[in-house]
C-alpha cells in the first residue's frame, strides 16, 4: 500500500451477489490512482508517510457493500434496479424469499416493488425464472468522505 500510495480494496471475486463486475474497474483505477504518483507527493507532504495519509479507496459489487465503500475516503458500488416486464409471472415468489430488504410482495395481480426499500442489489432479478423482473437501470454510486479539521471540530463542540 505504502509503495502505490493508495489503498485499493474490493469485494471478494466471484461473488453471487455482486450486481456489477468490478475487475475492469479495479484495474482501471489502479492505473489511474498510480499514475498520479500520489507516493511521491506523499512523501514530499509527510516525513513520515503513515498509513492513515493513504487515501482509501473501495470498490463493491452490489449495494450490499460487504467491502465497506461507505467508509473509505473514496468508494464505488454496482447496482441495478429492477424492472417488471410484461412477462407473465408464474407466483412462485422466488423474488419475494430473495429480498432480504422486504421490498417485494407478490399478490394475484402480481408483483409489487417497495422502491423505498429496494437496495437495488438484483437478487430478485437472479432468481426470477419467468423474466417477469429485469433490470429497469444499472450503474455505479460513487461516494466520497470529505474530512476537514474545521468540520471535526465543530462536529466535537456539538
Amino acid at each position: 500500500m505504502l509503495q502505490t500510495g493508495f489503498q485499493l480494496e474490493h469485494c471478494r471475486p466471484n461473488c453471487p451477489k455482486a450486481a456489477h463486475n468490478w475487475h475492469n474497474l479495479c484495474d482501471t483505477l489502479t492505473t489511474a490512482l498510480t499514475s498520479l504518483n500520489l507516493r511521491q507527493i506523499l512523501e514530499d507532504k509527510f516525513d513520515p508517510v503513515l498509513h492513515h495519509h493513504l487515501p482509501k479507496i473501495c470498490l463493491a459489487g452490489c449495494p450490499n457493500g460487504c467491502s465497506q465503500p461507505k467508509i473509505k475516503d473514496f468508494g464505488v458500488s454496482g447496482y441495478v434496479m429492477p424492472k417488471i416486464t410484461t412477462a407473465p409471472c408464474s407466483g412462485c415468489n422466488a423474488c419475494v424469499q430473495s429480498c432480504l430488504e422486504n421490498a417485494i410482495t407478490w399478490q394475484p395481480s402480481g408483483i409489487i416493488i417497495d422502491h423505498t426499500r429496494c437496495l437495488s442489489c438484483g437478487d430478485c432479478q437472479r432468481v426470477c425464472p419467468s423474466g417477469t423482473l429485469t433490470a429497469r437501470e444499472s450503474g455505479w454510486e460513487l461516494y466520497l468522505m470529505i474530512h476537514t479539521l474545521a468540520s471535526l471540530r465543530a462536529t466535537e463542540r456539538q
